[in-house]
């Protein structure tokens, strides 16, 4: 996101230049003074414009944990991930199953919020089965702190 900013505000620098440009960044406090700013702030805030409307695209990404690789591919359409795959040398595979069956469902927002509810689910899954206090404890946290970072 910062990257990003400084590009634009990099790129919107060298159009207007030499002429001096004046650079103020605004809180939200800042934009509730100015009715038209906030229109606009509230209209870019909701899910449906920024996530809902996106075109078609796809994502891999890869992160090696202490306890696997994992391999997360996802296809995105209109903000929801319509296909998603994970391939990991996970020494419990019932973990990676269960991922592979959320994501197949359809019905995971590409958005943070979509991960964290796809991983309490996992949660509510596993909980209670002594042999996956692991995947309980440690792994659907780091996948969730991980994934949620890094779409």
């Amino acid at each position: 996101h910062a990257s990003f900013c400084n590009s634009l505000q990099q790129a919107f620098e060298d159009k207007w230049s030499p002429q001096p440009v004046n650079s103020t960044i605004l809180t939200e406090d800042d934009l509730k003074k100015i009715p038209q700013l906030m229109q606009i702030y509230n209209q870019v805030n909701e899910w449906d414009w920024r996530f809902g409307k996106t075109p078609q695209f796809t994502n891999s990404i890869e992160h090696k944990f202490d306890w696997a690789l994992v391999d997360v591919q996802f296809d995105v359409e209109k903000g929801k991930i319509v296909k998603g795959q994970v391939f990991s040398d996970c020494l419990i595979p019932v973990f990676i199953d269960a991922l592979n069956e959320e994501f197949a469902t359809g019905n995971v927002s590409y958005d943070v919020n979509g991960i964290k509810t796809l991983c309490r689910k996992l949660n509510e899954k596993f909980t209670g089965e002594e042999s996956m206090k692991a995947v309980v404890d440690v792994y659907i946290p780091e996948f969730e702190k991980w994934l949620s970072a890094n779409i």
